[in-house]
């Protein structure tokens, strides 16, 4: 998968995420990771947020799609 399309597929995501009401990750809280995602500015800890908090809860959909931007979003 291109880097093109990771960032795209993380930011449908996270809007998904958005849509559906708060969670772990508050709104504010995904429309930074966003914003990072879109400016390449991930830290440690968005990297870590997106893995756990928000990607974990798409494994059952997608397995090899989602843990590929697992891999891509914690490599760091």
């Amino acid at each position: 998968m291109r880097l093109s399309e990771i960032k795209s597929k993380l930011i449908s995501i996270l809007t998904k995420e958005i849509s559906l009401g708060p969670g772990f990750l508050i709104q504010q809280d995904l429309e930074l990771l966003i914003l990072h995602v879109e400016q390449d500015k991930l830290t440690k800890i968005d990297r870590e947020n997106i893995a756990t908090h928000v990607l974990a809860n798409y494994l059952h959909e997608n397995t090899e799609e989602i843990e590929e931007l697992i891999d891509w979003v914690t490599r760091g």
